[in-house]
């Protein structure tokens, strides 16, 4: 029952394009999600491994993606590339935090 209620709220309340999500295209699919900078700003002030050099954090349902990547995979968000530096499954959100202009 948690878990129904936990996935309705992804869908109807934090990917609610009226309230939080934005729709972008993520390795040519448009894809509902929420781009977070003031949490970015929060976890990059406590020096969070892996944190401190993201200049991204991205919210999406996993369910519109079509894999997990790990760190250092490349991912297109709107035609620029990002590598990831981050990517956790909480309850069907992927939490990715991206670093632009690294090549690896």
């Amino acid at each position: 029952m948690l878990k129904d209620i936990i996935k309705h709220d992804i869908d109807h309340v934090f990917m609610n394009g009226e309230d939080f999500a934005e729709l972008h295209i993520i390795d040519e699919l448009e894809i509902p999600c929420v781009i977070d900078d003031e949490t970015l700003k929060e976890r990059q002030g406590t020096n969070e491994l892996d944190v401190t050099d993201s200049t991204m954090l991205l919210f999406v349902p996993q369910k519109y993606l079509p894999k997990t990547k790990v760190k250092g995979e490349k991912m297109n968000i709107d035609g620029k590339i990002y590598t990831i530096n981050t990517w956790t499954n909480n309850m069907g959100m992927a939490e990715i935090t991206l670093q632009r202009g690294v090549s690896k």
